[in-house]
């Protein structure tokens, strides 16, 4: 995906400043978020056959992993959280700013 420009321009000048003053009127926080993963596993985990048989793992096949997301205002204010299971899809009533712990 190439980024456009005049799109983006026009999505800061316009749909951004709605956004922000739509947020101001409700006393809400604006925050850029993204999610990752961590995976518990080994780069080097190979195994070999003779020719003509199934290798077989010697470590595990399933990993335990971690799923994180953070996000930031424009303020510097940080909220996040971590799940041993996949985020869900409507991540923004799920992010608990620190304070509120």
């Amino acid at each position: 995906m190439e980024q456009n420009p005049e799109a983006v321009r026009q999505w800061l000048e316009q749909d951004y400043r709605r956004l922000c003053a739509q947020a101001a009127q409700e006393g809400a926080v604006i925050y850029w978020g993204d999610e990752t993963a961590i995976k518990e596993d080994a780069y080097g985990v190979r195994e070999y056959a003779p020719r003509g048989q199934t290798p077989v793992l010697a470590v595990p096949a399933r990993w335990t992993t971690l799923s994180m997301i953070s996000a930031i205002s424009p303020r510097g204010e940080v909220a996040f959280q971590q799940s041993p299971r996949q985020m869900p899809q409507k991540i923004a009533s799920h992010l608990r700013h620190p304070a509120a712990r």
